[in-house]
């Protein structure tokens, strides 16, 4: 899955942004820009389509704490626009274990929500408002594409228009009518009115369509040092908290799940500190997991307690970008106690990895980061008023990326020294003028 637009309004300092992430985003600005309020919409979005939405915005504290802060109309609806792209790696196989031939082998999926509040009743303070779904794909033998699948929901009913490709996938052995596959999804919305049209798709529609699996492989990783030293809890399916928590209990999964990229974490990591002899995780006899780094001269084993603080970030970083789980991954300030030679190795993997199958973003106050990156890679995120902007450098400059490339910039250097003002807090131009 690769998203290619997300529109976000009303969610706390974002009234009205739309960011188009490329394969590697490097997110910079002032404090207080609201880039951090990106993410954390990025967050809810994964998390909506992971857990529904009702789970999201209890992990998100509430409506209260979701909507757009200092708006003068309370009742203002917070909205979301996802649109995404999906490959035929992505779509599920059909009953043989391939992909049938009817199906798009490219598949563009729009999704758009709007939360409404009910400011009169404690026990309902939202509801889903307006919900529309555009599947769009190129189908086998067919030179453009079409709309596959369309779905529209609203205080007036719900719409639904299929095409003979979807519906004939719809469910197991089932041809269904346009009409009998309205009154399937009417009826789960009755019944479950938070529900969000990806999940009914994926659960009834059309099975062999991911979409919410797919838009939900979005992860954020806000790492926290105290939280990397903690045991983690062995289950079938552990996954790493934004924190970094249950550290131990994923690298456990990938060592027994995808051994190749257990030994690729531990290897990008085994330069730091004194973790270059080995990793293991070991089983406690409180039935938890723990880290145990491997030390050859003098030969003993030491703890995630005696680690230092950038070997584990380092360790948890290489571990959140490889995890063959995600999709999109988020990670907010990754220099944090790092090396500078580790920041440029963590930066250079993300890059790499970007052009191959993830994408990544990144926000940082880092120069090194920014150095190892693209100009077309940057966004600037400013907050001129009560608002957040995000913009790509090259609309805000059009001649820093033809100066980079001939080598005439530092690209730190120049977004530090005031020439774009959006990526500099305000301050007096006898400051900027020297920008070390």
């Amino acid at each position: 899955m690769r998203l290619l637009e997300i529109g976000i309004k009303n969610f706390k300092s974002l009234r009205d942004v739309t960011f188009r992430p490329g394969a590697l985003s490097v997110l910079i600005g002032p404090n207080g820009a609201g880039k951090s309020n990106l993410c954390e919409a990025l967050n809810f979005i994964g998390e909506m389509y992971r857990s529904g939405l009702d789970a999201a915005m209890v992990a998100h504290g509430g409506y209260g704490n979701v909507a757009l802060r200092a708006v003068e109309d309370a009742d203002t609806p917070a909205s979301f626009t996802v649109t995404a792209s999906l490959s035929k790696h992505d779509l599920r196989p059909g009953t043989n274990g391939r992909v049938r031939d009817g199906v798009a082998r490219e598949i563009v999926i729009r999704h758009r929500v709007v939360l409404s509040t009910c400011p009169s009743s404690a026990d309902d303070p939202y509801h889903i408002a307006e919900e529309s779904v555009r599947v769009d794909g190129k189908l086998k033998h067919k030179r453009s594409p079409e709309r596959l699948l369309q779905i529209d929901r609203n205080a007036a009913g719900l719409q639904l228009q299929v095409s003979p490709a979807v519906r004939e996938q719809s469910l197991p052995g089932d041809d269904l009518a346009d009409g009998a596959m309205r009154r399937i999804a009417s009826t789960a919305l009755r019944a479950r009115p938070l529900d969000l049209m990806p999940s009914l798709i994926e659960s009834l529609l059309w099975p062999l369509l991911p979409a919410s699996s797919a838009l939900g492989a979005i992860a954020l990783y806000r790492l926290e040092t105290s939280a990397l030293r903690q045991p983690g809890v062995p289950s079938p399916e552990p996954r790493l908290g934004r924190d970094g928590g249950n550290h131990p209990a994923v690298l456990r999964w990938l060592e027994s799940h995808d051994c190749s990229v257990f030994q690729t974490i531990v290897g990008s990591t085994c330069t730091v500190d004194r973790s270059d002899d080995g990793l293991d995780v070991v089983e406690t006899a409180r039935k938890t997991l723990e880290l145990r780094f491997q030390e050859a001269r003098p030969r003993r084993q030491w703890s995630a307690g005696e680690a230092s603080d950038g070997t584990l970030r380092a360790l948890s970083l290489f571990t959140a970008l490889l995890d063959p789980r995600t999709d999109v991954v988020v990670f907010e300030k990754p220099e944090n106690s790092l090396y500078p030679w580790e920041i440029q190795s963590f930066i250079d993997a993300c890059r790499e990895l970007a052009e191959k199958q993830k994408q990544i973003i990144v926000t940082t106050h880092s120069p090194i980061v920014v150095d190892r990156v693209r100009p077309d890679d940057v966004r600037i995120v400013s907050k001129p008023e009560i608002e957040t902007h995000v913009d790509r450098l090259a609309d805000l400059d059009p001649d820093a990326k033809p100066a980079w490339e001939q080598g005439e910039i530092d690209l730190a250097y120049y977004l530090r020294s005031g020439i774009v003002p959006e990526a500099t807090p305000a301050m007096p131009l006898s400051v900027l003028a020297d920008p070390l």
